[in-house]
């Protein structure tokens, strides 16, 4: 290639770029594809927002079966804790029945 072919092309490379650019920015750099761009993302969070405050706020009051899947889910709270608690109350009785039993075997053994 000569010296006046890749000016050429140089030039044809700084205006495809500067087309780029154009649509990309805008003319004021606030009118092109990036200001779209920021505008969808705006509106994304708000719906983003809106979901979650129905989802934690007003779901209460549209939902007829709100306060009943409520009621469900705390008495099913209720019932793994009691479990829980019946569980270490088995396992103290079953310590409290070994060391009973260890005892019970040591005064066998000293008689």
């Amino acid at each position: 290639m000569t010296t006046e072919e890749l000016a050429e092309a140089q030039s044809e490379a700084h205006a495809e770029f500067r087309e780029l650019a154009v649509d990309y920015w805008g003319i004021n750099k606030d009118n092109g594809k990036r200001s779209e761009i920021q505008a969808m993302i705006h509106r994304q969070t708000i719906f983003e927002d809106k979901c979650r405050d129905f989802m934690y706020k007003d779901r209460a009051t549209t939902c007829p079966h709100y306060k009943t899947i409520e009621k469900v889910a705390k008495e099913d709270r209720e019932v793994k804790t009691e479990k829980i608690k019946a569980n270490a109350q088995v396992t103290a009785t079953l310590i409290g029945q070994v060391f009973t039993l260890i005892g019970i075997v040591a005064l066998a053994v000293l008689k």
